[in-house]
Parts: C-alpha cells; sequence; structure tokens
C-alpha cells in the first residue's frame, strides 16, 4: 500500500484498522514495504501502527531523506514516530498524509507548518521532548562533573556546541580546535560531550577518534575518504565512513599540528560546506558524505593564547564521567556531595565576546605556526586548555579514588587527609601527576578495602585512617 492512501481512505477502513490494531498482539499491526512519496528516500519502508490501550502511535522503522514540506512527513520522518492521543487523533494525523511534491528552493522554515494542523492532540515522541529542553546550563552542568579545572573552555564548548544543536538544518558541522598543553583533558571533553549529547538531545551520538600523528605523509588522506581502486588499501573502511552508520558522531582527531597539509586540506570542504566525496555511489545514489549534523574536534599542542608561561609536566585534565555532583576540601581531606539541585547558571552577554576574542587571537596564533590561513579560517571557535592548579589535581585524583570504589559498588562520601596525603605523596614526583600513576597506587592501596565490603547502593561509606592501613565506615 501507499502511505498517502491513509488521506483518502473511508471511515470504515478506518474501523477495520482500528480492530486490526486493537487485536494485534502486541497491539502492533505492520505495513511491510510501505510506498512513500517521490520526495522520499529510500521510497519505500516498514510502517506500524501501535497503541498502549489509550493513545496510538506511528511508527516509520527505517531513517528517511525527506525533501518535501508535508508537516506530517516531516515530523513522522525526523523522529520515526508521532504519538496521539485518541484514535479521532490519529485518524485526523493520518488524513494529513496527502499527497506531496518537493520542497521549493529557498522555501525555507516557513512550509514546514504550511497546513493547519492541531498539533495540541498530538505529541511527538520523547525525542522531540529532549531536543526542546537541552540548554547551555544542562550541557555545561554534565559536562564539569567530568571535566575539573577548565572552567573557561567547557563554557566555551557548551556554548557553541548549544547553539549549534538548536540549528534544525544546519549548513555545515560544529568544529572546534582545543589548543594547550598535552594530559589536561582536550580529548576527554570530546568523549564526554558525545556522552551528554546522546543524553540529552534525542540523537545517539558516536564517537570517532583518530590520532593525526600517523597522517604524517601526503597519501594517507586516502584513509580519511577511501583510497582510488587499485590502491592498497582500497578495501578497507576509510574513517569518513562512519557518517554513513550514523549521520550524529563526533569526530575527535588528535595532534592537528602533526599531519600532513593534504590531510588539512581534505578538511576544508567539510567545515565549510558539510560535505566530502566518496570513493563510490552510496546507498542514496549519491557520491558524497553529509556532515552537516556532525561535530568536528580537533586537538593541539600548540599554545596559541600568547602567553610562555612554563607549564607543568606531564599535567592530567581529566576522569572519568560518574555520579558525584562536588568534591571539596576542609583541612586538607575531602568531602564528596551526589546529585543535588543547581540553579540555572545565567549565561551572560559577555561570553559571546570572551570566545570570539580568544577566537580571533588564537586563529591568528595559529597562522604564525605555519598553518594555511584558509585553513584555519574554517574552525568556528579556538577553546584554550590551560595547564592545572593543583588543587584541580587534587579533585582528579579523588575522582579516581571515587570511580574505583564505583567499580566495587561501594561509593566514597569522604576521605580523610591521611589517605589523600599519602597517595599524592606516592604519586608525585618533580610535580608530575598522572593518571596511570593514580590508578596504580589506588588499586595497590586501596583495593583490599574495598573488595573486603559488601555495599549495597544506598550506603555511603568514608576512607579513614592512613594508605598503609586504609579502613572503609559506614556513613
Amino acid at each position: 500500500m501507499r502511505i498517502t492512501d491513509f488521506s483518502i481512505a473511508p471511515n470504515e477502513d478506518f474501523d477495520d484498522l482500528k480492530e486490526a490494531v486493537d487485536s494485534a498482539s502486541p497491539g502492533v499491526y505492520t505495513f511491510d514495504d510501505c510506498e512513500l512519496p517521490e520526495v522520499c528516500t529510500p521510497n519505500t519502508a516498514t510502517i506500524s501502527i501501535g497503541t498502549d490501550g489509550d493513545s496510538y502511535n506511528i511508527y516509520c522503522h527505517e531513517e528517511i531523506r525527506y525533501r518535501g514540506h508535508n508537516p506530517s512527513f516531516y515530523k513522522l520522518f525526523k523522529y520515526n514516530q508521532i504519538t496521539s492521543k485518541d484514535w479521532a487523533s490519529f485518524v485526523m494525523l493520518c488524513r494529513k498524509f496527502k499527497e506531496d511534491s518537493p520542497e521549493p528552493e529557498g522555501s525555507g522554515e516557513s512550509n514546514e507548518e504550511s497546513e493547519v494542523t492541531d498539533w495540541s492532540n498530538i505529541t511527538i515522541s520523547s525525542e522531540q521532548a529532549i531536543e526542546q529542553t537541552m540548554s547551555f546550563d544542562s550541557l555545561r552542568k554534565e559536562m564539569k562533573k567530568s571535566i575539573i579545572g577548565q572552567d573557561d573552555a567547557v563554557d566555551t564548548v557548551c556554548f557553541q556546541t548549544a547553539a549549534f544543536t538548536k540549528k534544525k538544518r544546519p549548513k555545515k558541522p560544529l568544529s572546534l580546535l582545543a589548543y594547550g598543553p598535552p594530559g589536561i583533558g582536550k580529548s576527554e571533553t570530546a568523549k564526554c560531550l558525545a556522552s551528554i549529547l546522546s543524553k540529552q538531545s534525542g540523537h545517539t551520538y558516536a564517537t570517532v577518534w583518530t590520532d593525526l600523528n600517523t597522517f604524517t605523509e601526503a597519501h594517507t588522506v586516502y584513509r580519511l575518504i577511501g583510497s582510488p581502486p587499485g590502491y592498497v588499501g582500497y578495501e578497507d573502511k576509510p574513517v569518513f565512513e562512519a557518517v554513513l552508520d550514523n549521520p550524529y558522531t563526533v569526530f575527535i582527531f588528535d595532534e592537528l599540528d602533526k599531519a600532513h597539509p593534504q590531510v588539512l586540506k581534505t578538511f576544508m570542504a567539510i567545515l565549510d560546506e558539510g560535505r566530502c566525496a566518496s570513493r563510490s555511489r552510496l546507498l542514496d545514489g549519491s557520491r558524497e558524505f553529509d556532515f552537516k549534523h556532525c561535530i568536528f574536534f580537533f586537538t593541539s599542542n600548540y599554545i596559541l593564547s600568547g602567553d610562555n608561561q612554563d607549564t607543568p609536566k606531564n599535567p592530567i585534565g581529566f576522569s572519568i564521567s560518574n555520579d558525584v555532583e562536588d568534591i571539596s576540601f576542609d583541612d586538607g581531606a575531602v568531602k564528596v556531595a551526589y546529585t543535588k539541585e543547581e540553579a540555572p547558571v545565567d549565561i551572560e552577554e559577555s561570553i559571546t565576546q570572551r570566545i570570539y576574542k580568544q577566537t580571533e587571537q588564537a586563529r591568528r596564533e595559529f597562522i604564525k605556526c605555519g598553518t594555511l590561513a584558509e585553513i584555519a579560517s574554517r574552525f568556528h571557535g579556538f577553546v584554550e586548555y590551560k595547564p592545572l592548579s593543583n588543587e584541580a589535581k587534587a579533585k582528579i585524583l579523588a575522582k579516581q579514588i571515587i570511580e574505583t570504589g564505583f567499580e566495587y559498588g561501594v561509593r566514597i562520601g569522604y576521605i580523610s587527609k591521611g589517605v589523600m596525603q599519602g597517595i599524592i605523596d606516592e604519586v608525585s614526583s618533580e610535580n608530575s601527576l598522572t593518571v596511570r600513576s593514580f590508578k596504580a597506587v589506588i588499586e595497590g592501596r586501596l583495593i583490599d578495602a574495598f573488595a573486603s565490603i559488601n555495599a549495597n547502593d544506598e550506603d555511603i561509606y568514608k576512607i579513614e585512617g592512613s594508605i598503609e592501613e586504609p579502613t572503609l565506615v559506614k556513613m
């Protein structure tokens, strides 16, 4: 059948359909190979109608590229599901599935609601509701649970990302270049960003990580776009092909400064136009990768702030995401707070000015490092990561202890000064702190204490004693 048949079906057919849906087990009636309007790619899909007893849902089981301007089709193919509160509302919705024509050039958003529909009786799937509630505040709050000591960088990334995700029809991907000393959280920010967006945006974001220090030769560009027929690596899946599996992908490219200029030029069309030529014809018949909904996160060890201050050797600036809301210090001891309400953060107008000034200054410094101006101008924003304070390093150490406790099902609410100082003394060497040192010392010193506790999910413990004889006491 054709999906447009719903718009002209007599009431008797809808009565028969309702009876079929209500009597189906488990309450879902499916139309296989349902024909879609010509403005859809592909032009067939599996359409299901289901009920939970009161409301009625229509599902589209495939990802559809829609080029028309019917608002009902637009919402169905964007969210893959529309829920009506009752059968009468569902019938009204189906009457809107009329024959469609391609969207006129330059029609913009005005066509999306060109027909009058009583959407008060119709709700979109929960994904849309999540999209509407995502904000700078919510992104920032979640990101700061994982990224410690980089408040300005977190603000910049979250502000740029929140603005980008509000676009309904982006023309190109969001592109950010994070710069600063190694090991202070640049890559970890991108990984956390994908996880948070998956929870808040309504889309499942994938993460693709690539180390560009292995792209120092011109021919390595084929590892991104695919090798031509007859060349070595033709059968290998290129990096950019990941966008075919998930159009919402966070691409992380570490050490951009190590990449060959030919590799950098490949990014120019993507960052400017949101597309890149593929090595072969794709499923929809095109020969281009579409990156318009992606985020490109590059990192560099360049210092682009204009400061020439010495930075700590091998500093660290990241930790594993978890339930911890806050870590505070009281006379050298660590107190941990779990999930509490936080007042919304007011976005000051000056944040846009700060981001703009920082980006333009870093862009100029980036060009001075020998980067082509036409490439440097493609980035939406430059994000500065600064050396960490001693307190930030201590918080990261505490987070690693807490995360290790989570692995054993133990929730930590307090770490005594003696335990903290003992671990710090063991992992400190010439002002150098590394995550590997943390984990090795934590597991070596605290693993017996964690393994000896048969904890439940509601108990919270404090670590007391010394590093030689740590003890866990229920709070």
